[in-house]
């Protein structure tokens, strides 16, 4: 069993383009890649889920496929395990939209169920509905004509796309933590179908939401969160090192982030934790979330606060104090930094770019993230730009399906009034968490 094992690390290791890299590789080992490719919040009681079929019936229908499956590297291990990506929106502007948008040409390969978490508003749904609906219509147009050009049917597998609407009162942790628990039926430690089914695929977890737009196609994530799910499910299958559903072996990965600071807290930085614009989490990583972010409890930790102060609470509640939840360091890990490490040799890029301040983080679009984009061909970029910087956003090469430029200007997004009284009347539900 070690030999296989350390066969599987192996296999790990040479797919990801990342190395170790720690002050004290005994203490905390971390994975960052310094390479030019990388390729390699809660339940409520009163619950007013609305699925698809709902919006349909409002005429505003969606167009779901059945015809999942994992594609490519990540799907080929005798261990088959069902990748669900949750997408969470608030698509009240084409900003948000793109960002759907844009999710869904470029982060789904590899993935065979596609879930939107959204509020359940006539907008919402609209929107929505119109986004999928044009998206598989595209979609199955390109492949026709690939069929056409080529002669067969050696095309990617389209994931199965589903929305489903609920009281967005939690911000994007609640619209993650509804779709997975009202949605797809997960109590903290198995999925509905789990417990029906004597023999179920094993299912790993991909939140992301529309704050962000994908730049290009994506699927190191995915990869990483496979492999990892496929090594954790022969571990448990061989009885090592697994004592209950939230405990693996220490050499292997729960929870990666796309980006994170994996640096123990110190003098020099006081934050550790990774970032949840994109993760994904192992079937025995996602239990760990569900406790940190989905419980009752944790669906009231910031009620009644507003303005920034509500803002930072989410940010340290939700996201920057979930990888402290696991019970060892090895379980998390993240593709990308979310500061420039020290020990990466920019030094060059820097001479002709400018410097790179030690807090400078990807997500204000300034000269780390740059560099990220420019050296590291990084995926995603925040949707809100700097306004005051002097440089242009880089272009998105996921607008590709588009039956138009302007296609997203057409779609019924609310005017500024109507958000508004949205949002008031998502502070006032509040009371019912």
């Amino acid at each position: 069993m070690r030999v296989l094992q350390l066969l599987l690390l192996g296999i790990m290791s040479a797919t990801w383009s990342i190395y170790l890299h720690r002050k004290s590789l005994t203490t905390y080992p971390h994975f960052f890649a310094e390479s030019t490719s990388y390729d390699a919040d809660g339940p409520r009681d009163n619950q007013d889920g609305a699925t698809a079929s709902d919006a349909a019936a409002a005429g505003a229908p969606i167009n779901n496929s059945t015809t999942g499956g994992n594609s490519g590297s990540a799907g080929k291990d005798s261990t088959k395990i069902e990748t669900i990506l949750i997408i969470a929106t608030v698509p009240y502007t084409k900003d948000h939209a793109t960002a759907l948008w844009s999710h869904l040409e470029c982060l789904t390969e590899g993935i065979d169920k596609v879930l939107l978490s959204a509020p359940n508003t006539p907008w919402s749904r609209e929107v929505i509905a119109a986004v999928v609906n044009q998206f598989r219509q595209q979609q199955q147009q390109q492949q026709q004509q690939q069929e056409q050009n080529n002669g067969n049917n050696n095309h990617p597998t389209m994931p199965e796309i589903d929305a489903a609407f609920y009281t967005n009162n939690r911000y994007d942790v609640g619209l993650w933590c509804d779709g997975l628990t009202h949605h797809l039926g997960f109590d903290g430690a198995k999925f509905s179908e789990e417990k029906t089914q004597q023999h179920s695929n094993r299912r790993a977890i991909f939140l992301i939401n529309d704050s962000s737009i994908s730049l290009r196609q994506y699927q190191g994530l995915t990869d990483r969160i496979v492999k990892s799910s496929q090594i954790e499910e022969q571990m448990y299958n061989h009885g090592e090192g697994v004592n209950n559903s939230t405990t693996t072996s220490k050499t292997n990965v729960k929870a990666i982030s796309l980006n994170g600071n994996l640096i123990i807290p110190g003098y020099e930085n006081k934050h550790y934790w990774i970032e949840s614009v994109y993760r994904g989490f192992t079937p025995r990583g996602i239990p760990t979330f569900f406790q940190h972010s989905c419980t009752p409890d944790a669906a009231r930790a910031c009620v009644g606060l507003q303005g920034n102060g509500k803002k930072q609470c989410i940010v340290n509640r939700y996201e920057m104090s979930l990888a402290s939840s696991f019970s060892q360091p090895e379980e998390v890990d993240a593709m990308y930094p979310t500061y420039l490490p020290k020990e990466w040799d920019a030094a060059s890029w820097m001479e002709e770019n400018g410097g790179i301040g030690p807090t400078d983080q990807w997500i204000r679009g300034r000269r780390f993230f740059r560099y990220l984009h420019g050296v590291h061909d990084f995926p995603l970029r925040k949707v809100k730009w700097p306004q005051r910087y002097p440089h242009h956003p880089p272009k998105s090469h996921c607008m590709n399906r588009l039956p138009y430029e302007s296609w997203l200007d057409k779609l019924a997004y609310p005017k500024e009034e109507v958000f508004v009284k949205f949002q008031e009347e998502m502070l006032k539900s509040e009371s019912t968490l």
